[in-house]
């Protein structure tokens, strides 16, 4: 895990800039399908104002579920390693039982507060 550069804080400000440019581009869709259709206008997004991050930190997330096209409700099982921090290479495991029911695993490598996280071993492994 590496320490936010300025660039990687500018990054996150850009990013943070998109995300209401596309609610408000999202919004204006809904606007004109709402009048063709004679419903009510929604009301337009507030931007969310800018926060600066806190110390870089990544995770390992592990999410269990059913394959559904309906919406999965509780049958989804969130886990989550141990955050990592700052300094030198640190392991990080995640190891769970997948239920009868969920044969689907989402993983994803987070990294929040800017700076990078470096991966030199992945590996998921059904074990005895």
């Amino acid at each position: 895990m590496n320490e936010s550069t300025p660039e990687d804080i500018e990054a996150l400000k850009a990013r943070h800039a998109s995300s209401h440019k596309r609610a408000l581009a999202s919004h204006a869709k809904k606007v004109r399908r709402a009048k063709k259709k004679g419903l009510p206008i929604p009301p337009e997004p507030q931007p969310k104002p800018w926060v600066e991050p806190g110390p870089p930190q990544a995770h390992i997330t592990a999410h269990l579920y059913k394959w559904t096209p309906h919406n999965i409700g509780d049958r989804l099982i969130p886990q989550t390693t141990n955050k990592a921090n700052v300094g030198d290479w640190q392991k990080v495991e995640l190891e769970f039982t997948a239920p009868e029911w969920g044969p689907f695993v989402d993983i994803r490598f987070v990294v929040s507060g800017g700076g990078s996280a470096h991966l030199d071993d992945f590996a998921l492994l059904e074990l005895p």
